[in-house]
């Protein structure tokens, strides 16, 4: 790795220069630094525009092939058939001992934020207007199930009940990860 870090304990910080100047800093565990040294080259951070986040890649070759890896992916030893889900939500954490699991892609969505990007009705993640009844309909899907929630006056009220569904109902959610 050509990134400089800085060891605070159980936790080290890689920081991660743009060209802009910015400096981005990631975070694992200090028990994992010698695999991150052994990246042969620099860590950077790539906006994806679906998220709004900022990940940590690094460009390795493979042969004759360059591709990109993810730094959570790196640390995890990248799971073939797995996906690597970040608990808290925030793929500048990456921490294996209290932030990063091996998941399916199932099991990754139900630790999504916010709503799908078809849903303009309400931006609330499982709440859509009911044109019907004229109120807030909370429904969530976990796995082959739809969940129903109910119907509801307010907004706020509509979104507890979906948090609430989501927390009963999926394991992965990061509303039940906060709980913990």
């Amino acid at each position: 790795m050509k990134n400089s870090y800085e060891i605070r304990g159980e936790v080290t910080v890689i920081f991660i220069k743009r060209n802009d100047g910015s400096v981005f800093k990631t975070f694992i565990d200090t028990v994992d630094l010698e695999k991150a040294c052994s990246f042969p080259n620099s860590w950077r951070v790539k906006h994806d525009k679906a998220t709004g986040q900022f990940y940590v890649q690094g460009n390795i070759q493979k042969g004759s092939v360059i591709g990109s890896i993810s730094l959570h992916r790196w640390l995890m030893d990248d799971p073939c058939g797995y996906e690597v889900d970040h608990k808290d939500s925030n793929p500048l954490n990456n921490r294996r001992s209290c932030n990063l699991r091996k998941v399916t892609k199932a099991q990754n969505a139900q630790n999504r934020r916010g709503p799908q990007r078809n849903n303009g009705s309400s931006g609330v993640r499982g709440v859509t207007w009911h044109k019907v009844a004229r109120k807030w309909m909370v429904q969530v899907k976990a796995g082959p199930k739809k969940l129903y929630g109910g119907v509801f006056e307010e907004l706020e009220t509509a979104e507890r009940a979906a948090i609430a569904l989501r927390k009963m109902h999926m394991p992965f959610s990061h509303e039940r990860v906060v709980d913990s």
